[in-house]
């Protein structure tokens, strides 16, 4: 009898804490950023602008940190191919803030985001849907990878997490009495993807 649990269809998320970014320097920046209502959650505010990067000091040099790490996940989940971020905002959620709505990027391949701020007993944390629904809700013994509706992943000071811009996430809250930043980013490939009438050159839209 094998003993083998195969794993076709793992949704990845993929976390980074080397990124050697000055972060008291850089949240000292991003609270100078103009903000303006996101229109869905209460307390939560985006920049108006979404290249944050133009407005930081060592903006260049932060994107380029931010680059690295993207395309070694790109190698971790197995692709042949160079990346360019598209949009990149900061979002800021007020103090005592329950968790916002869930959201998805459309028309990009992944996403990004960035916690130059918080530590354990901040609890700050993202939480991400299922995308695939179970159509049976069978009894659990536990929780894990395979019956779990939700996954919730708490983030401190220097992380940097990776996903498919297909999964359904949102903040989650804010208990604390400050205002808690986060930076996100979406991602999409360059050069040629695809073949036939299913191909597409992403290399103009990142010159």
């Amino acid at each position: 009898m094998s003993n083998t649990v195969c794993i076709p269809f793992g949704e990845p998320i993929i976390k980074y804490n080397d990124l050697n970014i000055d972060n008291k320097t850089l949240l000292k920046e991003l609270k100078n950023t103009e903000m303006k209502d996101t229109g869905g959650s209460e307390g939560t505010f985006i920049s108006k602008d979404m290249n944050i990067f133009k407005y930081l000091k060592d903006g260049q040099s932060i994107e380029s940190t931010f680059l690295t790490r993207i395309r070694d996940a790109v190698i971790k989940l197995d692709y042949n191919t160079d990346i360019a971020i598209g949009n990149c905002w900061l979002t800021m959620t007020k103090p005592k803030i329950n968790a916002t709505h869930y959201h998805l990027h459309s028309n990009y391949w992944l996403s990004a985001c960035y916690y130059p701020m918080g530590d354990k007993k901040d609890n700050f944390g993202i939480e991400f849907k299922r995308p695939t629904p179970l159509i049976f809700d069978v009894p659990r013994s536990n929780f894990g990878t395979f019956n779990s509706l939700t996954y919730q992943l708490r983030v401190t000071a220097g992380d940097f997490i990776v996903f498919p811009s297909y999964l359904e996430h949102r903040i989650l809250a804010n208990s604390t009495k400050i205002k808690r930043y986060s930076m996100a980013m979406v991602i999409n490939p360059t050069g040629k993807i695809g073949t036939g009438d299913s191909s597409i050159d992403y290399s103009p839209l990142y010159r």
